[in-house]
């Protein structure tokens, strides 16, 4: 019996857990307790600024899964349309998400229409919301 004793303590030994430790995140923060380290299948969340999105990454043998990153993210502030106005009431938008724009009596989009869309990009407004006359 002291045999298997052994041998069942050189096997924990064998294959030691991976451990994982928070450390710095840029333009987030670890939302962790008095820990400094954590197991293999720990799991812990973390945000990001400027949005405080939580997100959870697990400790595996291989370290953080999926890797904790905080990417900084275009943000798209309503910007004045000559002679038009964004539906949403909301002022901000996020990377990628869509808007749309109406134009006042006597003005129609680019396009001929009442109202428009637009995407916020990495470069700003796409395309950009504009209102024109149609009395030419």
């Amino acid at each position: 019996m002291s045999d298997f004793h052994l041998l069942t303590e050189c096997n924990l030994f064998f294959f030691p857990l991976e451990k994982c430790s928070p450390g710095h995140l840029e333009n987030g923060r670890f939302l962790y307790s008095s820990w400094k380290t954590y197991k293999e299948g720990a799991d812990i969340s973390y945000v990001c600024s400027p949005h405080n999105l939580k997100t959870k990454v697990t400790c595996t043998k291989n370290g953080w899964s999926p890797t904790p990153t905080c990417t900084s993210s275009k943000i798209c502030e309503k910007v004045e349309i000559q002679n038009g106005y964004f539906s949403e009431s909301k002022r901000r938008f996020n990377l990628n998400e869509e808007a749309t724009y109406g134009c006042l009596i006597g003005y129609t989009t680019p396009e001929g229409k009442v109202t428009g869309k637009t995407q916020c990009l990495q470069e700003g407004w796409t395309p950009l919301p504009k209102c024109i006359s149609t009395s030419g």
